[in-house]
């Protein structure tokens, strides 16, 4: 065969190929046009999930000295020794109080319930048997995670907390994670108030204590005296 022969074979098959994909073209078009509007219906009416994290981290040392009064109280709070001297009082309050404290609310889980119960919709308007309402409650609060963060150089010292949901309604965990901060605040200075409280209460009956001692003490030893000079 001749090179003019071959070039006009070759021309041949490549118009015999165009014109083959050319009267297929709906079966190659129509299937690629579904798949196209299919994905724009998918991603317009698909709701996006976020991921919501509120991060608390510990009082810092000037705002911990405000409370040195209260964590200085002597015969309230527990006293360090050096070499048989004590050199200063156990923090009352203090930032690695505060964060277990922290911690220890959010496992309790009544101020995050709260917050949910007084914010959600759904929770709000729910109209069925309270244990439902109840078993509900939990299940929205325990869509919250909760994880330390920890301070790998010194020795996995929490230097923060997180409080993480994945959502589709970012205004409402915002609020609900604003409010539930606002109650456990509220509790958790509650609590150090009824702490340094029973601790004034703790100093005041041991000083009373020590006052009836030494009144005592002074009385025997007059009387002890009395008797000493009666004889």
């Amino acid at each position: 065969m001749s090179e003019a022969d071959q070039n006009n074979s070759d021309e041949i098959d490549l118009l015999e190929l165009i014109d083959i994909i050319w009267r297929g073209k709906w079966l190659i078009a129509i299937p690629s046009l579904l798949a196209a509007v299919l994905t724009f219906l998918y991603l317009s009416l698909a709701t996006t999930t976020y991921s919501i994290t509120l991060q608390i981290t510990p009082l810092a040392e000037h705002r911990i000295s405000n409370y040195a009064a209260l964590n200085n109280i002597p015969s309230a709070s527990t006293p360090i020794y050096a070499g048989g001297d004590i050199v200063g009082y156990e923090k009352i309050i203090s930032s690695e109080k505060l964060m277990l404290a922290v911690l220890e609310n959010f496992r309790l889980g009544t101020d995050l319930r709260q917050a949910i119960e007084e914010l959600s919709p759904e929770i709000g308007s729910f109209t069925g048997p309270q244990e439902e309402k109840r078993l509900a409650l939990s299940k929205a609060a325990s869509g919250f995670s909760f994880e330390t963060v920890v301070n790998e150089l010194n020795d996995n010292k929490a230097v923060a907390y997180e409080i993480s949901h994945k959502t589709k309604q970012v205004d409402l965990t915002r609020q609900i994670l604003s409010r539930y901060t606002e109650l456990a605040t509220q509790n958790i200075r509650l609590q150090n108030l009824r702490s340094v409280a029973g601790l004034q209460k703790s100093a005041a009956a041991k000083l009373i204590y020590e006052k009836q001692n030494l009144e005592a003490e002074i009385k025997n030893a007059l009387r002890q005296r009395t008797l000493a000079n009666e004889i």
